[in-house]
């Protein structure tokens, strides 16, 4: 039996213990919760990494975590650069609309002016 199997187990008949024992517990303790915060994280690293490679882990367990990592960060880079490409592209698509539509609307007022014209109308 370990010491922390003793503490707690002393703790629960009611028996006293040293300060050393307190200490090793709190410590186990502390270590377990620790480990807890880590398992977590790592499970959410996990998520993250499958949903960045598209796949359910499978990258992150052939490769490992820095490379999975490394990879993911790259990967992210890339798309932020062609969204911020596309996204360049789009306004001057969207500049080259309005002035379409500028100049349609100019030809369009002419056609109707100079068609009223002719027919002896105001246009």
């Amino acid at each position: 039996m370990t010491d922390v199997q003793r503490y707690r187990y002393g703790k629960r008949v009611g028996l006293e213990w040293t300060y050393s024992d307190m200490v090793l517990a709190a410590d186990y303790d502390l270590l377990a919760a620790d480990n807890a915060a880590l398992q977590e994280a790592a499970f959410w690293f996990g998520e993250v990494m499958a949903v960045m490679h598209c796949d359910g882990g499978e990258y992150l367990a052939e490769h490992g975590p820095k490379k999975a990592a490394e990879d993911a960060i790259a990967k992210r880079t890339a798309l932020i650069i062609r969204l911020d490409s596309a996204e360049a592209e789009i306004e001057r698509l969207r500049e080259l609309l309005r002035e379409w539509q500028r100049v349609y609307s100019t030809r369009s007022n002419i056609y109707y002016a100079t068609d009223a014209a002719l027919k002896g109308e105001k246009p």
